[in-house]
């Protein structure tokens, strides 16, 4: 008798250890699915961050030459005028 019962205890382990190898093997895919999923959106975010600097370093580009010719401008004039 109590053979049987060590033999259902057993298997329940069994059971209960099966059932527990199934659910770390669905818990490592979700895990597998959000490293990929993260990761994909990090590099994302990385190239919208990098493709905003590049347009902030263009505009930066364009008012300093904009700065710069206005400056020139402004002390050609003002050099043409004191000196007449």
């Amino acid at each position: 008798m109590s053979e049987k019962c060590a033999d259902g205890a057993n298997d329940e382990i069994r059971e209960e250890v099966a059932a527990l190898r199934e659910r770390v093997a669905r818990l490592e895919e979700s895990v597998n699915y959000l490293r990929v999923y993260i990761s994909n959106e990090l590099h994302s975010s990385i190239d919208r961050v990098e493709r905003r600097v590049e347009r902030l370093e263009r505009r930066f580009d364009i008012y300093l030459k904009l700065f710069v010719g206005f400056f020139v401008t402004f002390l050609s004039l003002f050099l043409t005028i004191m000196l007449k």
